[in-house]
């Protein structure tokens, strides 16, 4: 794809085929926790299983109703895997999927109740990024040590973005602070969210099913589109891509707008845009149009959000609570720009003085 001509925002998008491997693939994290469970909650976890997959598979064979979309089976993925990266030049789509399943986390809210029943579900994160990290080095894409950097590199951006008092992110803590995330939209933003974000996209779902296939989409970390200034056939955008969308438009902008009333998830996709920035595009790709290219729509996205905020300020009263959310994700994404911009500004000047120089992990990444 070449990102001079199209809208920066495709790059994170995945294809139907490539989110089916998405949500394949967490599933297959689901089923491996289930199975080395070891109390007396693998029922609720079976419950949860069961709500979250129907809720996916609404939103995903309302794009090819011609054919009912499934979710591969474990010992089918690696062969998909293989023909998936096999018929594509750039893999950028396969490295945002790896980060997508380093940060996820199962059992979240799936709906605008208590969800006590899944109060008690604990997701074994450490053991479950270990089978997540042979699984992936089985492909021969990324290694090992790339895999562990990816995970350190999300975990340093999300610290360094947060405000002291914070508190600190620990690699342990990663899906757990995703988790707080969809419970804070479950508990407060679920109907806004449901009817702004995935509405259009669910036509034949109303009330709670609405709503809980929106979280199902957020708990599994992508962001449900359906057009309007991406290009077709993209079904979702995940690697904090999300943030880009409201200076592009369409569907996702509505959507991350909508996240914006959310900060602790908008922190999280915060975290993720900068590592696909630093990690893939900079040190795989060395592609610092692009990276360039990101800096720029952040920067308008963020714009967008200061508008919003003006345009609430010289409203009522009763947009109070709205402006607060809003002015604290605002200076949180001024300070990810921020060290965003002078990690790129170091790495741009080290770049250059290579000439172009390449190396054998972006041949891997982008055979074209």
């Amino acid at each position: 794809m070449d990102y001079q001509r199209d809208s920066v925002l495709d790059m994170f998008g995945l294809s139907l085929d490539q989110t089916i491997l998405l949500f394949s693939s967490q599933r297959m994290l689901i089923d491996f926790d289930i199975e080395n469970t070891k109390d007396k909650t693998v029922q609720e976890k079976n419950n949860w299983r069961h709500l979250w997959e129907s809720s996916i598979l609404s939103h995903l064979n309302s794009l090819r109703p011609e054919k009912p979309v499934y979710f591969l089976e474990a010992n089918k993925l690696e062969e998909a895997f293989a023909s998936a990266i096999a018929d594509t030049e750039n893999l950028t789509w396969y490295y945002i999927i790896v980060l997508e399943l380093i940060t996820f986390s199962a059992y979240t809210p799936l709906d605008n109740t208590d969800n006590k029943s899944f109060k008690r579900c604990k997701y074994d994160d450490k053991l479950c990024y270990n089978y997540l990290r042979t699984f992936i080095i089985k492909h021969r894409i990324i290694t090992g040590p790339e895999i562990d950097s990816l995970r350190k590199t999300y975990v340093s951006s999300y610290n360094k973005s947060a405000k002291k008092g914070e508190g600190i992110l620990r690699a342990a803590l990663i899906t757990v602070a995703v988790a707080g995330a969809v419970s804070t939209l479950a508990a407060v933003f679920a109907a806004p969210i449901a009817i702004s974000l995935v509405g259009p996209m669910f036509p034949a779902l109303h009330g709670a099913a609405l709503i809980n296939a929106c979280l199902a989409m957020l708990g599994g970390g992508a962001l449900a589109v359906g057009g309007g200034g991406i290009t077709g056939g993209v079904a979702v955008i995940a690697g904090g891509g999300a943030l880009l969308g409201l200076a592009s438009g369409g569907t996702a902008a509505i959507g991350a707008s909508t996240f914006y009333r959310s900060p602790d998830f908008t922190h999280s996709q915060a975290a993720k845009l900068e590592t696909v920035l630093k990690e893939v595009v900079i040190n795989a790709q060395h592609d610092i149009y692009t990276a360039q290219k990101i800096m720029e729509d952040y920067r308008n996205q963020i714009g967008e959000l200061s508008k919003t905020i003006t345009m609430l300020e010289l409203e009522n009263q009763q947009n109070k609570n709205d402006i607060a959310a809003l002015k604290k994700t605002f200076e949180l994404l001024k300070r990810s720009y921020a060290n965003m911009n002078a990690d790129i500004q170091d790495i741009t000047s080290t770049e250059l003085r290579k000439n172009g120089e390449s190396n054998s992990i972006r041949r891997r990444i982008n055979r074209g």
